[in-house]
């Protein structure tokens, strides 16, 4: 019996100390399988994904720019962005993108840790001019000298300002330069018209030729309106002094003999016009009959 026990001992030892062996071989055998099958894995590299796609701006605008990181499980501190042409289009740290200069550049997001970049093509559009004015409607020039007129421009900031200037008649103006004029030795309407090919840009001054210390006047005829009503400005213009008016009185006329023929209407104003000046004073209505 003593012989039986101690067999049976032996061999429960034995076989306990097999299966730890078989085990532990085991489990040597399975991490190194799965150490192979960590190192046979692909490095997982995130990618920066901007969140606007190609688009255009106006020249002096500006844009926020964002961007996410793919997985979101990577946190990247040191993002960069840049432009391809900063005399284009800036961008700062924080993505705020600022339009400068009519063209294409690109604009990137990138990270040096992990060698990654992410970019998009943006296009600065240029600011177009819409509408240009002279200052004044009316200008007196002397006869014999030059006349400088200021144009406005709207906006401001219009990337193309290029107008067509041009004087009518050459006999009466000759445009020098665009602002400039000279008035010749010769009395009649003349103007200065200014627009650009192609668009509804246009405006137009007129040009009343007179000697120094001459008063002079000028009618404009505003067409019709909805009532067959004509309307009619009337502007006067002195050279050398300032003078005050207190009435206008609109006649007809017999050609340019300056016979008056009938009284068309009569206004009683009060109007200062400035020396070297030329200023609106009335606007007046008659019939289609009348005109």
């Amino acid at each position: 019996m003593l012989y039986y026990n101690i067999r049976k001992s032996i061999f429960s030892t034995l076989f306990t100390f097999l299966l730890l062996t078989f085990v532990s071989i085991f489990y040597s055998s399975c991490n190194e399988k799965t150490d192979d099958i960590i190192a046979d894995l692909p490095e997982i590299i995130p990618e920066i994904q901007l969140l606007n796609s190609d688009f255009s701006i106006i020249m002096g605008d500006t844009t926020q720019l964002q961007y996410a990181i793919i997985p979101d499980t990577f946190e990247i501190s040191d993002i960069v962005w840049s432009s391809e042409n900063e005399t284009i289009a800036s961008i700062d740290q924080n993505g705020l993108l600022i339009a400068l200069y009519p063209g294409t550049t690109n604009i990137a997001a990138t990270s040096a840790q992990y060698g990654i970049k992410s970019e998009i093509e943006v296009n600065v559009l240029p600011i177009q001019l819409s509408q240009v004015n002279f200052d004044q409607e009316v200008v007196v020039g002397i006869i014999g000298e030059e006349v400088n007129l200021e144009l406005n421009y709207i906006p401001e900031n219009a990337f193309d300002k290029t107008v067509t200037w041009r004087a009518v008649p050459a006999d009466i103006l000759q445009l020098i330069e665009p602002g400039k004029i000279a008035v010749s030795q010769h009395f009649g309407y003349a103007y200065v018209e200014v627009y650009k090919e192609n668009t509804t840009i246009y405006d137009a001054v007129s040009i009343i030729p007179a000697n120094e210390n001459q008063l002079v006047a000028c009618i404009y005829s505003k067409g019709f309106d909805h009532e067959n009503q004509h309307f009619v400005d009337v502007y006067l213009g002195s050279m050398g002094n300032a003078i005050s008016v207190s009435q206008v009185k609109l006649f007809r006329t017999l050609g340019f003999t300056f016979n008056t023929e009938e009284l068309i209407a009569s206004e009683s104003i009060s109007a200062s016009i400035p020396a070297d000046k030329a200023s609106k004073l009335i606007r007046i209505e008659i019939s289609e009959a009348q005109s």
